[in-house]
């Protein structure tokens, strides 16, 4: 795919979080493609030993980023940083919420505070979620709906965007937020591919078989990496511009669950010859009415104001994901 705008980042210091996580390693490959001089910021005990980059454009920070040390460390001449770092209860695990309050909002506490206090003009791109939300009254979604998460993950998504906003108004700094519907596609890592729901469903399907929990009645807005990417890309080449808002990043498109899991099913078979079996078990725990809701976004907001809209059309995006899976 042509990125719009990617040459804007030519030679310019990057900073990354989440560098080696499921979007994150896509953007770097992207950005590394433009000669952009890349700070990963990782965690102590990740390795980022990539084949498919070249090194020489990359430089590495290891530590906690719940610890202000570690982002004066790798904040030094940064002109962006796109803080994609987060974490999400798996689920049918335990919800963890102090740990989930650590990692995803004292970080950009951490990033703001440095910022205003030493004059560090590095624009700030961070990636949100449509979890923000809450359950919709109605779709599609756009950024003038009321805000009412009902999940940690949602409340401390919002509380760092509003963190960001804060500071943007008061103190110049620069940010925005990207509020992600379900990514989906292939990125450079298979096991970072299949963390998303999308992904594994496509991969579960080739291996001969798809469990649906419930009856995907409920409608899903599922948005390719590559169209996310750009998404990111553009945004960073108008932060004077649109700096201290949120917009909503998905496809638009209005299917139900199951239309999604019956359109993989066609296309598997069509591309190995072998229709998987669509099973609907029992979930191994209750479905709640947030995994229920309907989601989809309308993106027109960010279209008018940084000219993006999603290309990458629903078929075509799960005819990319099944290669990438035949392939590997």
């Amino acid at each position: 795919m042509n990125y719009d705008y990617l040459d804007f980042f030519k030679d310019k210091r990057i900073l990354i979080t989440g560098g080696t996580g499921y979007i994150g390693s896509s953007l770097v490959q992207v950005l590394a493609t433009a000669s952009s001089q890349l700070v990963l910021l990782l965690r102590e005990n990740r390795i980022f030993n990539e084949d498919w980059i070249n090194k020489s454009k990359v430089s590495m920070v290891h530590g906690d980023i719940r610890v202000r040390d570690t982002w004066e460390r790798a904040l030094d001449g940064v002109e962006f940083v796109f803080h994609l770092a987060s974490h999400e209860s798996r689920y049918g695990v335990k919800p963890e919420p102090v740990i989930d309050l650590d990692l995803n909002v004292l970080p950009i506490l951490h990033l703001l505070e440095i910022c205003k206090n030493s004059k560090i003009s590095a624009k700030i791109l961070f990636s949100g979620s449509e979890n923000e939300v809450g359950i919709a009254p109605k779709i599609p979604v756009n950024e003038s709906f009321k805000d009412n998460p009902i999940t940690i993950f949602g409340i401390n998504k919002l509380i760092a965007e509003k963190y960001l906003s804060l500071y943007s108004t008061d103190f110049g700094i620069k940010t925005v937020t990207l509020r992600l519907s379900n990514v989906y596609g292939p990125v450079p890592h298979q096991e970072r591919s299949v963390q998303v729901v999308l992904n594994k469903i496509i991969r579960d399907a080739i291996q001969g078989e798809i469990n649906v929990y419930g009856n995907g009645k409920f409608f899903r807005d599922f948005v390719f990496i590559t169209d996310v990417i750009n998404a990111f890309l553009m945004a960073g080449t108008k932060m004077e511009e649109i700096s201290g808002s949120h917009y909503l990043i998905g496809s638009g498109n209005k299917l139900r669950f199951i239309d999604y899991i019956k359109l993989i099913e066609d296309k598997v078979a069509l591309k190995t010859g072998k229709r998987p079996i669509i099973k609907y078990p029992s979930p191994p725990v209750e479905i709640s009415e947030f995994d229920k809701r309907n989601f989809v976004a309308d993106t027109s907001a960010f279209k008018n104001d940084a000219n993006w809209s999603p290309r990458i059309s629903i078929e075509e995006g799960i005819n990319q994901t099944i290669d990438y899976f035949l392939e590997i």
